[in-house]
């Protein structure tokens, strides 16, 4: 019978560095707190593990059932505990990047190269793909920032709207000096009567005095004006404003504010569909 030899130290030391390595990887992937502490003892318990299912007499370790329980276990040393929801995508993201990184450990050891070689290998696919995650995470929370949830009532209807913040959009009404919230009309329809909708959808583009005249007529209460403005191929146009009963910003009460309708849209349906002023965010926040 054939007898094998079994280097416990090389074993430990190899399970060891994976696993730090792998445990390193998720925790940037997922933006996990890192504690050096957890994780060094994440790390010696996943080469004990190792070193225990490579005994014949604890061969059961090395099943799938109890793989999945070290595992667990593991994460749950490196990270603390977690909701249930965000435990099962740091088990994902840590299954992924472990086959990520036997696979690039497997590709150095067939061409023989040196352990510390692989292990520098694997450390650095797992370094490249938490700054590529970290990079793409802070452009999310960017993005998130950018947006603001506003609510718009009028004539007894409530809508809301989802707000990009648009340092472009300095307009104010000429009169008041109010700040500005350009709408798109299509999504706050539901505030306005059958006939304003008409009227607005006929003449918004080509006679927008005439829709003004119209709004005074039959909704007063709306204050409507017109707001000036200028954009690429257009010098004197004019917005048609009204001032809602009542604007919230993410819940909070903003007074003074024009909303100005704008007849077409400024994007996908489901990105925003107003432009909110930075400045309006910091009086309200004062």
């Amino acid at each position: 019978m054939a007898q094998y030899v079994i280097y416990a130290d090389t074993i430990a030391f190899l399970n060891f560095s994976l696993d730090g390595i792998l445990l390193f990887g998720t925790a940037r992937f997922c933006n996990c707190v890192l504690r050096p502490g957890r994780l060094l003892l994440a790390a010696c318990a996943g080469a004990a593990y190792a070193l225990s299912s490579a005994l014949p007499a604890l061969a059961l370790l090395s099943s799938w059932p109890a793989k999945l329980l070290a595992s667990v276990l593991l994460l749950l040393l490196a990270f603390g505990r977690m909701p249930l929801q965000r435990f099962l995508r740091v088990l994902l993201v840590f299954y992924g990047v472990s086959f990520l990184m036997a696979g690039v450990a497997t590709a150095f050891a067939a061409s023989r190269a040196p352990m510390l070689l692989t292990l520098a290998a694997a450390f650095l696919t797992a370094l490249l793909l938490s700054f590529g995650s970290l990079r793409e995470l802070r452009a999310r929370r960017r993005r998130e920032r950018s947006f603001v949830n506003i609510c718009v009532s009028f004539m007894g209807v409530e809508k809301s709207l989802r707000a990009l913040l648009d340092t472009g959009n300095e307009l104010r009404e000429p009169q008041s000096g109010a700040p500005v919230v350009l709408a798109e009309f299509s999504c706050l329809r539901p505030l306005f009567s059958r006939m304003l909708t008409r009227v607005f959808r006929e003449y918004a583009e080509r006679d927008i005095a005439r829709v003004l005249l119209f709004a005074v007529s039959v909704a007063p209460g709306g204050h409507w004006c017109l707001v000036p403005y200028r954009s690429v191929g257009r010098e004197d146009g004019f917005l048609l404003g009204f001032r809602p009963e009542r604007f919230l910003i993410e819940g909070k009460d903003c007074a003074d504010v024009v909303l100005c309708l704008v007849p077409g849209r400024f994007g996908s349906r489901d990105s925003y569909q107003a432009l909110l002023s930075p400045r309006l965010m910091a009086e309200e926040v004062d």
